[in-house]
């Protein structure tokens, strides 16, 4: 009997041939017809990569980049060579429930779910909000946990590593009291990695002081202990998430003040749950959805030291430094209601509502009111927060047309409007023009345009602070253009082609205040002033070479220019990826990936030379007897083989920039029962 590399990971049949999504227009279309630029990724494929962690699965979609915040070396998911410090212009969604925080209007804590507990990934590439809202700016990424049915059965899992890291877990599947009940059991326990650090905010403040107590050059800190549950319930067309968070001793990268700091860290707690009820055919013609969810987190932060002890900060000797800590506590409920209706000739009609109501709720904040006295002192009694507790309320109406208006043709057009309780309104419409040229080819115009919310963070900040902020700013928005090719070449053998320019308007930037504006020590505020100009490529290939081995392999470029034709920065212009997946006899599995990151310009105020490029090589071999049922899979490791030195772009003040990890190895032992 002959093992195929599609009966081991069925990594090019089940994502060429029956590949589909539901990202690009809210019910399930093939790829190369969905009317947007998206990209799937199995779990068939997670697996097969020997992935570790959300960060390593993306890296594989054309024109997105993995780059790093300086608070715990957070992941920046880059699309298109839009950068921005806390990522705001990606939508992440779980089972289709945004993560957002309305601090900063980033992520905040948050963590992806285990990549074992992961059934697909959709991610449109280009903006998203007619569809779902605030912040689908440059892409959508929809993670899709499995339920009972995709994992039948138990399995125990242990991947070990690297900096001390543990990782065991515990997946089941199964019937119980009638319902289909999966449940995802995870523990993480690492040191991080501990690459260096060339200069913080410290060793300016020592350079101009006379002073020596940075810990730069130095290690980085990001260890972290972390326990995450994921639970869900499937009855009929009802289906029910929990999803529970615990982070404890979480390091804090280069702080959240650009100072290297031993004693900061991070807790997060975090709490989802959500109530989703599906019909695909009530009655003849139509499908519902209604989706009740709710997100509480509380983030907190303990010993940042704006300055080590022993520092000199405005003439005044710092013996215990200037240590802080503080939190944002806050709480989403949404509610989503959709409907298609397929009763007209060669039209699917689709349409919905929706209510959110986010409240920011506690802002903890402490710090010494005398530098001389080791007593940390609650903020409120001084009358001072960092973020005013504050509501924010959206009220959302949708509606699309997908009209088959002749032979091989199809025209979708949509259109959103969002109503916010603390900025203006905004409309967000899309068009889609797809042609079926023979069965091979398609190729595809679209247009769209998205929109961020302003963070409270750019709205809220009160005037006793270095930035105030400014209630009065508006939704930055983004248009955009694409044009798509899709073409079957062979049954073995899959090309695409996207063509984009972007414009986003009323980018929300630091300003300097006048004279006049000054008040209280701000020095900054923040208002609508900037602009971004982006073109590009993506090219994409899966070439099935033989029954033992298959290619997936994508280029992109991106150009992106500042409102006065300056370079943009902080991405890279040139992005290749490769991927070759192996079948070694019956039982044995070798996986290779190469990522070519290239010619990463600074801003234009930014005098540092470029950012250096780096080739990251990959490498997992993986044993799993698909013959005979065996159920042990167990597979090694490593990634960054060549030990490349792969920075990030980091604050301009400072030399060095953001370190990723150096080489790292890996085993993993998985056992189903």
């Amino acid at each position: 009997m002959e093992i195929k590399l599609d009966d081991v990971f069925d990594v090019f049949d089940g994502l060429v041939k029956q590949q589909s999504v539901t990202v690009a227009s809210g019910f399930e279309q093939s790829t190369a017809t969905a009317p947007a630029s998206t990209t799937l990724i199995t779990a068939q494929d997670i697996e097969a990569m020997g992935a570790r962690s959300l960060d390593e699965i993306l890296e594989a979609v054309p024109g997105m980049h993995i780059s790093l915040s300086e608070i715990g070396f957070a992941p920046l998911y880059d699309v298109r060579g839009v950068h921005s410090a806390s990522n705001y212009e990606v939508l992440m969604m779980v089972n289709g429930i945004p993560v957002k925080s309305l601090t900063d209007g980033g992520r905040g804590g948050w963590s992806p779910p285990p990549v074992q507990m992961i059934q697909r990934i959709e991610i449109i590439r280009g903006p998203g909000s007619a569809l779902y809202g605030a912040d689908a700016v440059s892409g959508v990424i929809n993670i899709l946990t499995k339920t009972a049915a995709d994992m039948p059965g138990t399995e125990a899992g242990l991947r070990m590593g690297s900096h001390a890291t543990y990782n065991p877990w515990l997946l089941y599947g199964g019937k119980v009291n009638g319902f289909d009940l999966a449940l995802s059991l995870d523990y993480l326990d690492t040191d991080g990695h501990q690459e260096t650090v060339h200069q913080d905010a410290q060793s300016l403040l020592d350079k101009a002081t006379g002073t020596q107590v940075s810990e730069a050059p130095g290690r980085t800190y990001l260890q972290q202990q972390q326990l995450n549950l994921h639970a869900n319930a499937v009855k009929g067309h009802w289906r029910m998430d929990v999803h529970w968070l615990r982070r404890r001793d979480a390091g804090a990268g280069l702080g959240t003040v650009l100072v290297i700091n031993p004693e900061e860290y991070q807790e997060i707690d975090q709490l989802q749950a959500s109530l989703l009820y599906h019909n695909p055919q009530l009655g003849t013609h139509w499908e519902t959805s209604a989706q009740l969810s709710y997100r509480d987190i509380a983030d907190d932060w303990f010993n940042q030291h704006s300055a080590r002890p022993g520092a000199i900060r405005g003439g005044e000797l710092l013996p215990y430094g200037a240590p802080n800590n503080s939190g944002y506590h806050q709480r989403q409920t949404r509610l989503d209601l959709s409907a298609a209706y397929r009763g007209f000739s060669r039209h699917t009609v689709r349409f919905g509502a929706g209510y959110l109501y986010a409240d920011l709720h506690d802002v903890p904040w402490s710090f010494l009111a005398n530098r001389q006295v080791p007593v940390m002192v609650n903020a409120e009694t001084l009358g001072r927060v960092l973020i005013p507790e504050n509501i924010r309320e959206n009220r959302y109406l949708f509606a699309q047309d997908t009209w088959a208006f002749a032979p091989n043709w199809e025209l979708t057009l949509g259109l959103r409007h969002d109503w916010y309780s603390d900025f203006d309104s905004t409309t967000n419409p899309r068009a889609a023009l797809v042609w079926q040229i023979n069965p091979r080819l398609a190729a595809k115009l679209l247009y769209g345009t998205a929109f961020r919310a302003p963070s409270f963070a750019e709205m809220y900040i009160p005037r006793n602070l270095a930035v105030v902020g400014n209630s009065d700013l508006k939704a930055e928005t983004n248009t955009t253009w694409e044009l798509g090719l899709d073409y079957r070449a062979s049954d073995n053998l899959n090309l695409t082609l996207n063509l984009f320019n972007y414009e986003i308007s009323d980018k929300i930037q630091r300003r300097l205040l006048t004279s006049a504006g000054a008040t209280s020590g701000a020095i900054y505020t923040y208002d609508n002033i900037g602009t971004l100009k982006g073109q590009g490529v993506e090219l994409e290939s899966r070439w099935k070479i033989n029954n033992k081995s298959s290619l997936l392999a994508n280029f992109a470029y991106a150009k992106v220019e500042d409102g006065n034709g300056m370079e943009a920065g902080d991405y890279p212009h040139y992005q290749a990826y490769l991927r070759h997946d192996w079948l070694l006899g019956h039982s044995w599995f070798l996986d290779t990936r190469l990522n070519w990151v290239a010619d990463r310009a600074r801003l234009a105020d930014d005098l540092r030379e470029p950012l250096a490029d780096y080739v990251e090589l990959d490498v997992t071999l993986r044993y799993k007897d698909t013959a005979h049922k065996t159920p042990w899979n167990i597979a090694v490791g490593v990634r960054n083989l060549l030990d490349e030195d792969r920075r990030e772009p980091g604050d301009p003040r400072l030399i060095g920039d953001y370190p990723k990890a150096g080489r790292e190895w890996f085993t993993e032992i998985r056992y189903r029962f």
